[in-house]
Order: structure tokens, then sequence, then C-alpha cells
């Protein structure tokens, strides 16, 4: 270009290769003199002195981070990106994320508490998104979780001294172990305060002085527990490697498929262990119909650990904030779990939660036909989110900005006319015959 006289490139796409990337000094050396304004270089950790040195004037700019410390300190240092004086980061940072859904949930919840209250029958209230969350049980004591909780189970078998606790009701559904299963149904209740709980709590054996495994043989019978409740979504945010028992693991398959046949999605984490070939429950039990969820990076990319091939979309799963009543959980949510991925599963069952809730404040028995090819019809859904705004196609960060973001957005105009108008536009969106739900059903 250089060569043919061009001066000035405005809008700079590349797509770098992972293994064989090019370096700092050649992006320097191809960027400088162009006076591009908007950059968008698909390679990690391009250092800041490249990017201030090649591309001073740029106004747009998006990022790619592998979670680098030194990157990141590179970045927000005084000599970094802050010398951009006409820079627009265009990825939003995860509290970013978490922000526009509780905006689109209280959106959601407000729509249906008009309708709910217009209708005196509550029989002829729009059904509840039920979500079986099978973990280590929920703090039923907190006022939040309490409401929204339909039923539990406890299939727990641990003795009282394993617990270090005099609380009598130890083994009950609404005593959360360790902590884990409570965050995980704030995070759900987060995204979809509309939802319906159901809790199962799991079985532990110890493994070790201090550590506990959970038992297959008690996730599969909450998995059938959740399916005798006929729930929506399971949320599994946890993974264990495969028994050495055979007949236990036809048991849980079993259970997965049959949860499947229902119209039950099934959403699991991935292992923070790096990529398996297999061999890591409950997600290997039917991996074409479960929703693998891995954790994203400050930028959007998947986490390492994640086992990148495996995974079907990554959230937001570090440096998240999580209020319990008056107590903030923020850095100490990282403590009560293996990885990131088990937050960002419950995220993904909230985000589902509400797609769904949309569709049944809509249209309650289209809710219930949602079942038939239930997983293709979610899946489209999310992949809608991304494809819609022309993301790549192997993209698996779900940008929830482009379009729950943009609703709200575009809904400020109207708030004198109430929620409907941002319930309308999601519905519209999910149910067009170019976004998602709409294709299975016309």
């Amino acid at each position: 270009l250089r060569d043919q006289g061009v001066t000035k490139i405005l809008h700079v796409f590349v797509e770098d290769q992972k293994h064989k990337s090019h370096r700092d000094e050649a992006i320097e050396w191809c960027l400088k003199h162009t006076g591009v304004e908007v950059l968008d270089w698909n390679r990690l950790d391009i250092d800041s002195a490249t990017i201030t040195n090649a591309a001073a004037g740029v106004r747009d700019l998006t990022l790619h981070c592998s979670g680098n410390n030194a990157v990141l300190r590179s970045w927000l240092s005084p000599k970094g990106l802050v010398e951009l004086e006409n820079v627009k980061l265009t990825n939003p940072a995860r509290r970013e994320w978490i922000q526009c859904m509780e905006k689109s949930a209280d959106f959601v919840r407000g729509y249906r508490e008009d309708m709910e209250e217009e209708e005196d029958d509550p029989e002829k209230h729009p059904p509840r998104v039920k979500v079986a969350l099978i973990d280590d049980g929920v703090d039923g004591l907190n006022a939040d979780l309490s409401r929204i909780i339909a039923a539990g189970q406890t299939f727990s078998k641990r003795e009282k001294h394993q617990y270090n606790s005099h609380f009598k009701h130890y083994n009950s559904y609404f005593k959360s172990t360790r902590g884990h299963g409570t965050i995980m149904a704030m995070l759900i209740r987060k995204i979809c305060p509309n939802v319906r709980l159901y809790v199962a709590k799991l079985n532990e054996e110890k493994t070790g002085r201090n550590s506990f495994s959970i038992t297959a043989e008690s996730a599969v019978k909450a998995i059938w527990w959740a399916i005798e409740h006929e729930v929506h979504i399971i949320s599994m945010s946890w993974t264990i490697s495969q028994p050495s028992d055979a007949g236990t693991i036809q048991n849980l398959v079993k259970a997965i498929n049959e949860a499947v046949e229902r119209g039950i999605l099934i959403f699991c984490s991935v292992s923070n262990q790096g990529p398996h070939d297999g061999g890591m429950y409950p997600a290997s039990c039917n991996r074409s119909n479960s929703f693998l969820i891995g954790t994203a990076t400050i930028s959007g990319q998947a986490w390492r650990w994640n086992g990148a091939n495996e995974v079907d979309y990554i959230l937001p799963g570090t440096d998240l904030e999580v209020r319990i009543g008056d107590e903030l959980f923020d850095s100490r949510l990282q403590n009560l779990c293996e990885s990131g991925s088990e937050l960002a599963t419950a995220l993904a069952s909230g985000l589902a939660a509400l797609i769904m809730d949309c569709v049944a404040l809509n249209d309650a028995a289209e809710l219930e036909r949602m079942r038939d090819r239930a997983h293709m019809k979610v899946k489209m859904a999310f992949d809608s989110i991304n494809t819609w705004y022309n993301k790549r196609d192997d993209d698996k960060y779900l940008r929830v900005w482009d379009t729950f973001g943009q609703a709200l957005k575009d809904d400020m105009l109207h708030l004198a006319d109430g929620y409907d108008h941002v319930c309308e536009k999601l519905l519209i969106f999910f149910l067009s015959k170019r976004g998602s739900l709409g294709q299975s059903y016309r």
C-alpha cells in the first residue's frame, strides 16, 4: 500500500496466527505512519510501546491478553496505553458484563411484576424457569435466596464431625457445606431474578486430610431428582474424574441422557487441569448435548487452562463481585472455587434462564415447546448474541452488551413507557427468523 501512495489506513483488523504470530517489531513497522484510527490486531500481549509508537492517533482499540500480569502492568503503567489520547477501549471489563446483565435482569423482573399485578389469578401468570442447582447446598437463611428456592433435596451422607459445625441440619440442602452452592445460586439469581431454584445437595467423601470429592453416585440421584421435578436447566459447577466403578459411570450417563431426552438443558464446568481427551464428568456423559463452559480472560480470550477445543462458550469467571446480604465476596470467590469456570457456568445457566424467561413472558406455551430440541434452540440463541454483530464464528466469548446492552441503551429514550420496550426488543431478537429461537418455531 505504501508503494501505491496510500498514506492513511483508517481500519486495521488482522487475524494473526497463533503459533507463528508477528513480532512486536514487525507490527510496529507495518502500522507506523499509516494514521490508523481503528485497530484490532488479534495477537496476544502486544507490547504497549509497540502500539503507542505505531498508532499514536488510534481512537478505537481492541486488546487481546493471555492474562499475563506483566503485560497488564505494562498497559496500565504511566508510560503505557494512557499515552493514547484519543483511544477508546472496545472490550468492556468483566464488571461491565455483570452490570449489563444486572440491568437487563432488572427490566425483565419488572416486566414480569407488572404482568402479574394486572392478573389476580396466579394460575394465569407466566410460568417460571426452573433451574436445578446440583452442588453442596444453598444458604436457606439468606433472604434473597430463600424467596427463589422452590424445592430441595439432600443426598449428603457426611458425618457431623466432618463439617466442623454445631448446626444440627448440617446435611440439609439449605446448608451450604463450603459456601460454594450459595455463590452459584447468587450468580444465577443475579442474571435471572425470576428463576425458581431446585437445590440438590451432593454427597462428598474424604480424599485427604482437608479435602473432599463429590461422589458420582449422589450426582446420579440428584439428576434423577431434577428430572422428576421437570426442571428446564441443570447447572453443575464441578467436575469429577472417572470413577473406577464402570457401573456408576453408566448410571451417570443414563441419567444425563434421560435429562436431555426430556428437554432439559445441561450446563457443566470445564476442568481447570487443561485439555482433556475425555474422562471428566459430567461433561463427558453426553458431550454433544451439554453446554461446557469455560473462563474468559480480561480480553475475552479462553483461559489457557480451559482446554480451548472442548469449551462451548466462555464467560467471566475471575474478578467477579457477588454480594450476599451485606457481605461482598470478590477475590474470595476464587478461594471457594477450583477454577473460574465454575463461576462462569453459573452465569451461563442464569443467561439461559433469562432468555427462557423472556420466552415465557411472550407466550407460556413456547417455554414448554422449547423442550423439543432444547439444546439446539438455546445454542442458536447463544450463537446469535455474537453472530448478529458479525463476530468471528469461533469466538466463544458471549458479548452480551451487543444484545442486552443495546436494548437497554435504546430504551433509555422510552423509560416513561415502562419495562416493555426492553423485553420486546429482546424477544424480537431471540424469536426473530434471523436471530435464533424463532427458526425453530416457524
